[in-house]
């Protein structure tokens, strides 16, 4: 084996330093802004991976609130950070600490069943659609739809967008 010298690991490093594809980003906590787009619920969008479809963002649910049934095409995991949450369809009560993982193509209705609104984060990777009672989608939303979502909110709102282009990959 040949021995590598300083110099060496230093040129090493500069070619893998080159050739990384995306160096990465960091997000101040205030950077994304909290948006209500759904009565009693808020979003923060924390990245935008365009090319996998996918997108990770903090989500806060008031206590006695409710989202509507909607199903994944991809397995999305979720980390709870305050509150409880559950869903209407399942036994189990997420809380502080759990990591929940949802199966793609199972319906289910997140509901907050503490007395504190919930706020968990979640990684979630191709569209989501929401369903009627009888099963058939009447809404999609994907990372691609929610970042234009995002862009009008702040738009409206008179937000900064600009902390978009960073979280956009």
């Amino acid at each position: 084996m040949k021995k590598i010298s300083g110099a060496n690991i230093l040129d090493v490093l500069k070619v893998i330093k080159t050739r990384a594809i995306d160096p990465g980003f960091h997000c101040g906590a205030n950077e994304s802004p909290w948006m209500q787009l759904v009565p009693g619920t808020w979003n923060k969008y924390t990245l935008f991976d365009l090319p996998n479809n996918a997108y990770v963002n903090l989500f806060k649910i008031n206590p006695g609130c409710s989202l509507a049934p909607h199903y994944h095409c991809q397995p999305v995991i979720g980390y709870v950070i305050q509150g409880k949450w559950k869903y209407k369809e399942y036994d189990w009560v997420a809380g502080p600490g759990s990591t929940v993982y949802e199966s793609a193509g199972t319906v289910h209705t997140l509901m907050n069943v503490g007395k504190v609104p919930m706020i968990s984060v979640f990684h979630v990777t191709g569209p989501s659609i929401d369903v009627d009672k009888n099963g058939r989608q009447v809404c999609y939303a994907d990372a691609f739809s929610l970042r234009q979502v995002v862009q009008n909110y702040c738009k409206a709102h008179g937000i900064d967008a600009s902390f978009l282009k960073k979280i956009t990959r």
